[in-house]
């Protein structure tokens, strides 16, 4: 009797709809960011306070440093956001695709793109909590206002992926 050798795929690292994780993940960092900014901000008041009476000249370098840190974690959101579309493009062309998984993907797609509103509804309404650390956010701001359509960007341009090679890349199955 000849024993088969039995082919198992390797699934690991495979999700079946990371771009709503994806797009939950970027929420999570837009909801976060004023509220970090507020921490560093009260931080700031309380050591301003204490400095001005002791050094009056550090105060300013102190104000120097925080407005980097601020800009810095405006980039740094930014570089998070592209990076992580980099890698959400990159994952939609190695996942395994079937048909049955693409009209799959259009559903939960058309779903997210219904409940996206009320998910930046929430971001607005913790936004509107800090408006003076919102206001040192210009570039996650500008994502944040153009969230929906960058959303619907997104599950279009992997769609077209895993269609492609789904279409001209063959199929296992």
């Amino acid at each position: 009797m000849k024993l088969e050798k039995i082919k198992i795929r390797n699934k690991r690292g495979q999700r079946e709809f990371s771009p709503a994780i994806f797009i939950v993940g970027i929420i999570v960092l837009i909801i976060m960011a004023p509220i970090i900014l507020k921490v560093i901000s009260s931080v700031r008041t309380g050591i301003t306070d204490a400095l001005n009476d002791t050094n009056p000249g550090a105060i300013v370098e102190m104000t120097y440093g925080m407005d980097k840190v601020v800009g810095f974690l405006d980039y740094l959101l930014m570089i998070l956001f592209f990076v992580s579309i980099i890698i959400l493009f990159i994952s939609a062309y190695f996942i395994d695709t079937h048909p049955v998984f693409l009209i799959l993907y259009v559903m939960f797609a058309f779903i997210f793109i219904l409940l996206l509103p009320n998910m930046m509804d929430a971001v607005d309404t913790v936004w509107s909590k800090f408006p003076a650390e919102t206001d040192s956010l210009p570039l996650t701001g500008w994502v944040q206002s153009n969230m929906v359509l960058f959303t619907l960007g997104v599950f279009i341009l992997t769609g077209i992926i895993m269609y492609a090679k789904f279409k001209f890349g063959g199929t296992t199955f």
